[in-house]
């Protein structure tokens, strides 16, 4: 987790104050939450298959946002990143969708940069 606060503390110096400070500080406690889907959707869609995909959505109830197969095999992570922003929503109600959707993109990067 140090690389993830890290990374957040490089971000963090692009906001200087006021709404965009406000704004990071909300993200980045959505964070932790994001990394935790995040590692539990990549847990059970290590190949990123059709069928990982699908049984991941029914999994958590979460509704097919499109078709697996009409989306290129290199960009199903778009796919895995609504899903985990539906799930990062349900814990932050009337959060705006772009703090979730950053929230759980730099979760993910967190997370790959901690592989690496």
């Amino acid at each position: 987790m140090g690389k993830i606060w890290s990374f957040f503390g490089v971000l963090g110096r692009f906001f200087k104050g006021g709404a965009a400070e406000h704004s990071f500080d909300i993200v980045v406690l959505m964070v932790p939450a994001a990394a935790r889907i995040a590692a539990a959707i990549a847990a059970i869609t290590p190949n990123r298959t059709d069928d990982e995909i699908a049984s991941a959505f029914a999994k958590y109830g979460v509704p097919m946002v499109q078709d697996i197969q009409a989306t290129p095999p290199n960009q199903r992570w778009h796919l895995l990143l609504e899903l985990g922003v539906q799930l990062l929503k349900r814990d932050n109600p009337g959060a705006p969708d772009n703090f979730l959707v950053t929230a759980m993109a730099s979760a993910v990067t967190g997370l790959k940069a901690e592989k690496q």
